[in-house]
């Protein structure tokens, strides 16, 4: 069918761009969205993308290779991963950095729907209104401010591309047009799966200029070919059991949810009150317990449909907008449930651009028979939204923030022990224990077995050197989960804390029968091995183990220098202990070894370089500034020598004797 163009949607007025509204629109969304760049990363996924993600830290060619050829944390994101490691290889781990790439990509995404508006609807204050109400609603903040999203702005920044591509294809019918469509269209969905909605836009667009359908038989059979084969990709890739929601759901309930989340977005967008970064599903989800307005929900979508049908069908401005709307948004309405959340702000960043274009639509129509009144809404709803987009900005500053927010909003529900463990881990890596166990404790409160708080609380016993009590947790921990291999593997740590190798090794042997491709305690072994039971070939076989299951785990590398380093080995040594700093630049143990071997050989000269490195990445560690002292007294600088020995005196560490009276 066409769309009957006998009602004017909006009048045309300007044919070519305005660059005042651009420069308006850049302006007007960094302003709204600049306290970002004061946020740091926050452990809400942040961490396992971005901040402990090795494959975006290495700099070389398998790295890349392994990005396109795997999945990660269940996703098929390999452009995504791509803009990290790019990021990171020019900026290490600056959060500021991170967020100002997230706001420049929703910067440029607001030009293009600008561009987009303007392309079909050849209204350029239609164009600049919708762009800017979207682009700065406080529900945009998630997908902007959180960094983990940056696939979110990554898939329709090259979809709106594509979309504007296969507009101008419409045009022009040129086969050049069609493939950058088309690229823009992969680099879409390599960002995020839910780029497979793209083609069902090239489908509205052509309805919209009312052109023949059949003229794009085949460029739309190999889009939606694309679409499906991508579709089951991201469908295999989070079928795992991690992902996909553990509630069991069935159709009849979900009908009733997917229809309370079309209307959800929809209201959402005219009264943003009462946002979340979470929204769980009902407490005791059965029918018996749904809230009235759920089985409401689809009353009010099919007498929606109805009024649109019966009114607005020969505007192709509003049936536009609300297929474009209700398409994009369907994969995410929980019909096939994944995860535990029933919506997420980040749903509404793509499909809500049909909405906004019927918003703007209303209001443009409102000026023209109440100018004053209409202009008023506008300024108001422009001062809202920026000022909540604000203030919602400020509640990703940090995990204990993020995680505040969510508690505060509803501090119980199936699942909210996340929240308190994931603000305790916030409070712990700030060194505020207290505050760590009283949350770990509170998620203990909403579910008694769950195993990770009990885990984290031995965590904590453990920095505090309350050996006794941490062993008491971590059993604790593995009575709710006896296959937790991390909890044996702390365990034989505490153990070879306290001296007890054997217990250690028992424990880090379990670690390993429960989950082989478990790194540390491979690397622990090696560690007792080395220093209890002096054997460097068996040392050597459980690191070798190690680098085979990981080659990329610098800690890997320092252990196996080691045991090159005690079997005389020493160019071998060396040359682990490069590799290893060269994964991981920030810590200063590689230097430390690669001093000694230095030394070793009589290379005071190199030896001194990196000991004044390894002091320099960690000051408050004594050794290396010991080991600089020795160095120099070889070097025959006895002045610099007793500098580093009177410092070290005065910081309490025990100087040899040997080495006490060279200074007097």
């Amino acid at each position: 069918m066409k769309l009957k163009k006998k009602v004017n949607a909006i009048p045309k007025k300007e044919t070519g761009i305005n660059f005042w509204h651009i420069i308006a629109l850049v302006l007007i969304v960094f302003i709204t969205f600049h306290y970002a760049l004061q946020c740091d990363f926050v452990n809400w996924d942040d961490d396992e993308y971005i901040v402990n993600n090795e494959l975006i830290k290495q700099n070389d060619l398998q790295s890349i290779i392994q990005i396109f050829t795997s999945n990660y944390l269940l996703n098929y994101q390999p452009i995504t991963l791509l803009f990290y490691k790019i990021t990171y290889l020019l900026f290490n781990l600056n959060a500021s950095a991170f967020h100002l790439l997230n706001i420049i990509l929703h910067i440029i995404n607001s030009i293009l729907i600008y561009r987009l508006i303007r392309l079909l609807f050849n209204n350029n204050l239609l164009a600049f209104l919708s762009t800017l109400l979207w682009a700065i609603h406080p529900m945009q903040v998630e997908s902007v401010v959180w960094l983990s999203e940056m696939k979110n702005l990554l898939f329709v920044l090259f979809g709106l591309l594509s979309i504007i591509s296969f507009h101008k294809y419409i045009l022009s019918k040129s086969n050049k047009d069609l493939s950058i469509s088309l690229i823009f269209y992969l680099l879409s969905v390599l960002s995020k799966g839910t780029g497979v909605t793209i083609p069902l836009v090239f489908v509205l667009i052509i309805f919209l200029k009312q052109d023949n359908w059949r003229h794009y038989i085949k460029p739309l059979f190999l889009f939606f070919t694309l679409s499906l084969f991508f579709g089951i990709i991201t469908f295999y890739s989070q079928s795992g059991a991690v992902n996909i929601s553990i509630v069991k759901k069935d159709f009849f309930l979900n009908f009733f949810i997917a229809s309370n989340g079309l209307l959800f977005y929809i209201a959402k967008l005219l009264l943003p009150f009462n946002l979340s970064t979470f929204y769980p599903y009902p407490t005791n989800y059965s029918a018996s317990n749904l809230e009235f307005y759920y089985f409401l929900s689809p009353i009010i979508v099919i007498i929606s449909i109805f009024l649109i049908y019966q009114y607005f069908r020969k505007i192709p401005l509003i049936v536009f907008g609300s297929l474009f709307y209700v398409l994009n948004i369907l994969p995410v309405l929980q019909i096939i449930p994944v995860g535990n959340a029933v919506a997420a702000d980040r749903y509404f960043y793509f499909p809500s651009i049909g909405l906004f274009i019927i918003f703007a639509w209303l209001i443009l129509k409102l000026i023209e028979k109440k100018a004053t009144f209409g202009y008023f809404l506008i300024t108001l709803f422009t001062l809202f939204f920026a000022f909540k987009s604000y203030t919602r900005t400020i509640i990703w500053k940090n995990s204990i923030t993020l995680f505040t927010e969510i508690i505060n909003n509803k501090p119980v529900y199936p699942g909210a022990e996340i929240n308190y463990i994931n603000r305790g881990k916030a409070f712990e890596d700030g060194n505020n224990n207290i505050e760590a166990l009283n949350d770990y404790n509170r998620a203990i409160q909403v579910r008694n077995n769950y195993a990770e708080a009990y885990f984290n609380i031995g965590n904590i016993y453990k920095k505090e050197s309350q050996f006794d009590n941490a062993l008491k947790y971590y059993d604790f921990a593995i009575k709710h989960k006896a296959n937790y291999y991390e909890a044996f593997n702390n365990k034989g740590i505490i153990y070879l804390s306290i001296n007890k190798p054997n217990e250690a090794f028992a424990n880090f042997k379990q670690s390993i029968n429960i989950n082989p491709e478990y790194i540390d305690p491979y690397n622990n072994i090696a560690n007792i091995y080395i220093d209890h039971f002096k054997q460097m070939d068996t040392a050597l076989i459980f690191i070798n183990k190690s680098l085979e299951i990981n080659p990329n785990n610098a800690k890997s590398y320092q252990i196996r220098a080691r045991i090159y380093n005690n079997l005389n080995q020493l160019s071998l040594a060396l040359n682990d202990c490069n590799k290893a700093f060269n994964l991981d630049p920030n810590d200063n143990l590689s230097l430390i070894i690669s001093t000694d071997i230095k030394f070793k050989n009589k290379n005071f000269k190199g030896a001194l370089t990196d000991c004044n490195k390894a002091i320099s990445l960690n000051p408050a560690d004594l050794l290396p500034l010991f080991s600089r002292a020795i160095i120099l007294l070889n070097m025959g600088d006895t002045s610099s020598a007793c500098y580093d020995l009177s410092n070290l005196a005065n910081k309490g560490f025990s100087i040899p004797q040997k080495y006490s009276g060279i200074c007097k």
